[in-house]
């Protein structure tokens, strides 16, 4: 028992425990299926009471996945739906940000599209566990559309796909929260089993202020090591999904994580707004054109560390970032402020190269 207190460990308890008034910190959730409260509430809190992350987009995707009702009948009745224009009916979706891990086996192309507007069936989706994963986390969340660029995109249609990926900026940007599942390297893995160790974690009663018994657990963190070495961050497209979208999910292997323009959650750990935010578009506009530019350098530099399969993708897959930074700045420097603010890093970049 002696290994809980060494300086790597830490006091927690659980949501609803009495000792919550004592601890601040809590451990992690062993049962991710089981957490889906804890997801909710940080997403109706963003909803409620952020005013930064409401945020419109100016496109919308061709399609959707619909994801039909448990409590309707119809919960395994997939199929694809057409997406209104901006300014029309609101479909409110959630976004999917995933690795492929290679060519996906299961695609919309042109010849299966018209039958994917009628019914995807359920036990052909079953074999790919992140997309199944994704499905169940967007439906514990209430939301009844999903975009998967895999699905929603007619994969063998270069029309398609061009159009598609010129609205990238905006999907993101316009999704009611994205779902990352960064601790799965392919379509197959899933994220949702993924949890922390049991062996972790010591219980012992509390006592606490006014007379009540309570519960803590020693825990013995080793969860901070992998945040960086999650199989979604080799990805170059994800790079992108993740800048782009005010309110990520993310499933790593021993946490989920919370971040919003305004906030920063996880499931084990401290319920405040501590740690990394998202950068919007109305942080980026307060800096000035030299601010920026160290930005979009440091955005480059992380996103040329990605693999991308195609590399015909290279710059698609950065132009939303590139967007997003351009248009925040222009208003209030002009376009030349926006190519001056890196431009004169370039020499020194590839002097003695």
């Amino acid at each position: 028992m002696l290994k809980y207190f060494l300086p790597a460990g830490r006091l927690t308890h659980v949501l609803g425990n009495p000792a919550a008034k004592d601890i601040l910190s809590r451990p992690l959730v062993k049962r991710r299926r089981e957490a889906s409260f804890l997801w909710s509430k940080w997403l109706t809190r963003c909803d409620d009471e952020h005013q930064r992350c409401q945020v419109e987009a100016d496109a919308t995707p061709s399609r959707l996945l619909f994801l039909g009702s448990d409590d309707s009948g119809d919960g395994d009745a997939f199929r694809l739906v057409d997406c209104p224009p901006v300014g029309e009916k609101t479909l409110r979706y959630a976004a999917f940000s995933y690795c492929w891990g290679g060519d996906q086996e299961y695609k919309t192309t042109k010849d299966n599209k018209s039958a994917y507007y009628n019914n995807i069936p359920h036990e052909a989706l079953a074999p790919f566990k992140s997309i199944t994963d994704a499905i169940h986390v967007a439906r514990r969340l209430g939301l009844s559309y999903l975009w998967i660029d895999s699905l929603c995109i007619v994969q063998d249609d270069a029309a398609d796909k061009g159009r598609e990926i010129g609205k990238m900026q905006d999907i993101y940007a316009g999704a009611y929260v994205t779902i990352s599942a960064a601790c799965a390297q392919t379509s197959r893995d899933g994220f949702l089993d993924s949890m922390a160790d049991d062996s972790l974690d010591f219980e012992m009663d509390y006592p606490c202020i006014g007379g009540a018994t309570g519960a803590v657990f020693l825990t013995k963190d080793q969860i901070t090591s992998d945040r960086d070495d999650q199989p979604i961050d080799a990805r170059a497209w994800t790079y992108q999904e993740y800048f782009l979208s005010p309110r990520v999910l993310v499933f790593e292997r021993r946490k989920v994580r919370w971040r919003c323009f305004t906030e920063a959650h996880e499931d084990g750990g401290h319920d405040n707004d501590s740690g990394f935010k998202l950068l919007n578009s109305g942080m980026l506009a307060r800096m000035g054109p030299a601010e920026l530019g160290r930005e979009w350098t440091l955005a480059v530099e992380r996103y040329s560390r990605r693999y991308l399969t195609v590399q015909s993708d290279k710059l698609p897959a950065m132009a939303g970032i590139a967007a997003t930074d351009r248009r925040a700045i222009s208003p209030a420097c002009g376009s030349r402020a926006w190519r001056g603010s890196w431009r004169g890093t370039l020499p020194g970049a590839t002097r003695g190269a």
